[in-house]
């Protein structure tokens, strides 16, 4: 069986592999959990065939149209679903991304083409991606993450902007994941009264993504929510076409009712825009306390937006060995596709857990080494 790459691990007490939010999970999420854990009849009903409700919720958070938006069993099924439906003849892949992109494509026999990203730049998305895209021909499929997983920076809304309008001129698919933008300070998938969900600060960039046909917007519950057990993610793109084939393929009564209640509960909250501001600020400032203590060590820590942090180990340490026997697990990205040995992504957690993995690595490097 194939062996899939990701952060998680049950048998450490301080897991930095995994990233989800520090503030935990909203209070009516809570409520939501508790108040279902005792219910057997809750369990022993089948969930509804395709989520409707959820959908109906999303909409109204979103702004979107109900018939633009497509929900699956994770982002992960959703990206996977896309390019069975596509079958692109040739995918461009940020070097380095997610390795499901490249997972769901080769799984299609489609041709996998890279745009490398350079490290001495923080492997900063520039515009030297879009001579890349014109590699491309109508019909392929150019995926672009924003921040990028591993390293977490956003992509710039200009250059964002100019991969959008290159692709749907040239009829190639464009899929953008926003699955981390909203720990950031960027423009983002907002949660708005009256006003469009993708707003913040720049509004060509809502009104291309909001017409273009060929772009195709994906997120998750899990990141924002911290619910990695209850799988569930969405996007929505503009052509109706596109939604209404993709819906086609839903395999039915594939989400649980627990994910499907915990997501309509975290749509219809009141407070959704609140908890989104206030990850940001608290990401933020947890993530800017790190870098300035990693910095200390033999370490090289790319700069980041989002709620993790890349870095390279400059020394001969056996970092996961000696992180393990403190009870601390962090992410070895050695997988990554342009990346190799010594880079390593750790997850923003709380205060209390931040402290304790500095303190470890205090240990590990010497108390002097900054």
């Amino acid at each position: 069986m194939e062996k899939y790459n990701h952060g998680g691990m049950d048998s450490v007490s301080h897991d930095f592999s995994i990233n989800l939010n520090p503030l935990g999970v909203m209070d009516s999420v809570k409520n939501c959990l508790s108040s279902n854990a005792a219910s057997s009849d809750f369990y022993m009903s089948y969930p509804p065939a395709y989520p409707t409700e959820v959908e109906a919720s999303l909409s109204r958070a979103l702004n979107v149209d109900r018939d633009k938006i497509s929900i699956g069993v994770g982002a992960s099924e959703l990206i996977d679903r896309l390019v069975r439906l596509i079958k692109p003849k040739t995918g461009l892949l940020l070097s380095p991304c997610f390795s499901e992109y490249e997972r769901c494509l080769r799984n299609q026999n489609s041709d996998v083409i890279y745009h490398p990203l350079s490290d001495e730049k923080d492997f900063q998305v520039d515009e030297s991606v879009l001579k890349s895209i014109d590699r491309l021909k109508s019909g392929d499929m150019f995926f672009i993450c924003t921040p990028n997983n591993p390293n977490g920076l956003s992509v710039d809304p200009d250059i964002l902007r100019r991969c959008i309008d290159r692709c749907e001129r040239s009829g190639i698919y464009a899929v953008i994941d926003m699955s981390f933008l909203d720990f950031t300070d960027s423009y983002g998938i907002k949660i708005e009264d009256n006003d469009s969900s993708i707003s913040k600060y720049d509004g060509e960039l809502r009104e291309l993504i909001i017409r273009a046909q060929n772009a195709f917007v994906l997120n998750t519950f899990t990141k924002l929510h911290s619910i990695p057990s209850l799988r569930i993610g969405y996007g929505f793109s503009n052509s109706r076409d596109l939604i209404k084939k993709l819906n086609k393929h839903y395999v039915p009564w594939s989400i649980s009712t627990l994910a499907q209640c915990v997501a309509k509960t975290i749509c219809d909250d009141d407070l959704l825009f609140d908890w989104i501001e206030e990850t940001g600020e608290c990401v933020r400032d947890l993530r800017e306390w790190m870098v300035n203590q990693l910095s200390k060590f033999p370490l090289r820590v790319f700069k980041s937006d989002a709620n993790f942090i890349l870095f390279k180990d400059e020394s001969d340490t056996d970092l996961i060995s000696e992180l393990l026997e403190y009870d601390v697990a962090i992410r070895d990205c050695s997988n990554y596709r342009g990346l190799g040995n010594n880079y390593y992504r750790i997850a923003i957690k709380n205060e209390e857990e931040n402290r304790y993995l500095i303190e470890v690595l205090n240990e590990i490097y010497g108390e002097n080494c900054g």
